[in-house]
């Protein structure tokens, strides 16, 4: 793996799993802020994986982002 795609596969997870653990969390409070975060680091992370040329590692992620966007828009949300 190049230098490049390592450092950008450290730095979208390293933005996206902290967040991705409380996501039950921020789905329930609609934490905008901290999903657009985590979303953001997905992609970062999954643009690592194009630069480093690893295709099959692509899709899981792009699939996350759908499933996960899905999930914060259609949540229930909580009483004001």
């Amino acid at each position: 793996m190049n230098p490049i795609a390592l450092l950008l596969v450290i730095l979208g997870y390293g933005l996206a799993l902290p967040i991705g653990t409380k996501m039950l969390t921020v789905v329930r409070t609609q934490n905008r802020l901290a999903f657009t975060g985590h979303q953001v680091g997905v992609l970062i992370a999954t643009l690592g994986w194009v630069v480093a040329g690893r295709g099959l590692l692509v899709w899981p992620h792009l699939l996350w982002l759908l499933i996960a966007s899905i999930w914060f828009n259609w949540a229930v949300r909580p009483p004001v």
